[in-house]
């Protein structure tokens, strides 16, 4: 199966890295962006063959995509496949509660920054919380810009924030948040999520990290209750999986 002109644009292979590497962060983009969708399977010659590459990195790409539960294996007969994993609401819960409580971890530190480093920091998080604003109000939404800058704005926090540890427990959780924010960017409403934002970056650039830590943890606990419903409401127009 040929990918579409968007999958090939998001599939570009990373600069760096193995092919095992690249093959893999290749299909995860894709999954993240919906490209490839719930349910779709991966077969390890297809992907060989859509790739240009060998049966060997990609069998090392689906090994791993499976371990960090992006694949789930199903059953087909007698044989047992890898299939993209479900998009689901008990996972909403758990991903968006674990990432609230890392952050509310994080986002303490700027009690302890510098004023204008905190300042530039709000600063930074304010022009993307308002280019997402522009975004969300056009008729025609670029949902991969909107999906893109819904991350930047946390990871911009925490890469100045938090430690290396937590750093990468939260970059584990991120593409699987991600994931519900491509499948449910052309239609959600971001405007709830746009003002609580605005609070958080005002106590950041303030100092005040308990403020935000509490402000963060309300906006992933509403975060919940707006992507659950918007889950359930999408579940009557969910497309068919394409395989590759």
């Amino acid at each position: 199966m040929a990918l579409s002109r968007g999958s090939q644009a998001a599939a570009e292979p990373a600069p760096h890295g193995g092919r095992a590497d690249q093959t893999f962060e290749r299909l995860r983009d894709l999954i993240v962006r919906g490209r490839l969708k719930p349910g779709a399977r991966l077969q390890e010659a297809a992907v060989a063959l859509e790739f240009g590459v060998s049966r060997t990195p990609v069998r090392e790409a689906l090994d791993r995509l499976a371990r960090e539960r992006f694949l789930v294996p199903s059953s087909q007969g007698l044989r047992v496949e890898l299939v993209v994993a479900p998009l689901a609401p008990e996972d909403i819960h758990e991903l968006w509660t674990l990432r609230g409580a890392l952050e509310g971890v994080a986002i303490l530190a700027v009690s302890r920054m510098g004023r204008d480093t905190r300042r530039q920091l709000g600063a930074a998080m304010a022009e993307i919380n308002d280019e997402l604003a522009a975004l969300t109000r056009k008729q025609k939404r670029d949902v991969d810009r909107i999906g893109e800058l819904m991350s930047e704005f946390h990871t911009v926090f925490m890469d100045a924030c938090a430690e290396p540890r937590t750093r990468a427990f939260h970059e584990s959780l991120r593409p699987h948040v991600q994931r519900y924010e491509w499948a449910y960017g052309a239609e959600h409403n971001y405007e709830p999520s746009i003002l609580e934002h605005r609070a958080i970056f005002g106590a950041v650039g303030r100092g005040d990290g308990e403020r935000a830590r509490v402000l963060l943890e309300v906006h992933w606990a509403n975060g919940i209750r707006r992507t659950t419903e918007q889950f359930r409401r999408s579940r009557r127009t969910t497309t068919r999986a394409t395989d590759l």
